[in-house]
């Protein structure tokens, strides 16, 4: 029962303290082959490296503890020529470490970037803007993995994120408690019931022997 009692904080960091990592990712452009002048306007943005799309990236973390690595991939269908991701280097944010080698990877038709670390409630902007190709295709691609590939979870709407109540803070732990309180009770009463066996056995025993000493 003492081991029992003892192993309750490390049950419930286990099952309590997770992260829950969701992402909506979204898909704007500036251009359209309906455009007026589509491909010179096309030229002069690509001359100004100036982007003519725009992938937004929104990622949480809703769960109880911090997501030790988010993994995240996004393939355009062009190049790449900008990258904005809030809170910046010069925020300075102590809840997620940003990852370094953004600039080594403008120009190319893919990005890969890994944090660290994200905390719980804790929510991160990314913008990829990028040169499309002289035909757009719908072939852009963002994966958004964390601790051991686990795949975050999309949401329609940013909005549809679930908050962290105190209900969901403290659920499984006072169920924990519950459950332990329930056993320890259940262990309780049936060391009464046999203690009093045990006393109605002896009562019996002395009955019989004053029935037998007379």
């Amino acid at each position: 029962m003492a081991t029992l009692i003892a192993a309750i904080p490390s049950f419930i960091t286990l099952i309590h303290e997770k992260p829950e990592v969701y992402q909506h990712t979204e898909i704007l452009r500036v251009l359209n082959t309906r455009t007026p002048n589509y491909s010179q306007v096309k030229d002069i943005l690509r001359q100004n490296g100036i982007p003519d799309s725009r992938i937004i990236v929104r990622i949480a973390n809703a769960g109880d503890g911090p997501a030790s690595e988010v993994k995240v991939g996004i393939k355009v269908s062009g190049t790449i020529s900008s990258v904005i991701i809030t809170p910046s280097k010069d925020d300075k944010p102590v809840w997620v470490e940003l990852p370094n080698d953004i600039e080594g990877q403008i120009g190319k038709p893919a990005i890969n970037m890994v944090f660290k670390n994200l905390a719980p409630e804790k929510s991160l902007l990314l913008e990829v803007g990028y040169l499309s190709r002289a035909t757009p295709t719908d072939d852009e691609e963002v994966e958004v993995r964390y601790d051991g590939q686990k795949p975050a979870t999309p949401v329609r709407d940013f909005k549809d994120v679930p908050k962290r109540t105190l209900l969901n803070i403290f659920f499984w732990p006072l169920a924990v408690v519950g459950i332990i309180a329930l056993i320890i009770i259940m262990y309780w009463a049936r060391s009464g019931i046999d203690f009093l066996i045990d006393v109605w056995g002896g009562f019996k025993s002395a009955k019989q022997r004053r029935s037998f000493s007379r």
